[in-house]
């Protein structure tokens, strides 16, 4: 292989951590804008400190959320579907809340 693409491609695999493919082949900012260590909240009153937290957040900025109740799996993809907001990760109990837009 010749060199240079050999340093090219090489640079292009250490590009920046904060940058994935979406399905588009567009770049997607994964560094979130905000963290909240949620604890063992249970969903009720998570979904609602949630809401207060992305409410001051701009239009696409990105919340990483902690929460270790074992209703969250399921009841935090409805309510980002409900809310409009997107669930860009999910990994119980790490998830990435990308705030809606407008």
């Amino acid at each position: 292989m010749d060199q240079n693409l050999q340093r090219i491609s090489l640079e292009q695999s250490n590009a920046d951590d904060d940058l994935i493919s979406r399905a588009l082949g567009e770049p997607e900012r994964t560094l979130p804008d905000s963290e909240w260590d949620a604890g063992d909240m249970g969903c009720g009153e998570l979904v609602f400190q949630l809401r207060l937290r992305l409410n001051p957040m701009r239009p696409g900025q990105l919340l990483k959320l902690t929460a270790r109740d074992p209703g969250v799996p399921e009841d935090l993809p409805a309510w980002c579907r409900l809310t409009g907001h997107h669930l860009t990760y999910a990994d119980h109990p790490i998830y990435l809340i990308r705030r809606k837009e407008g």
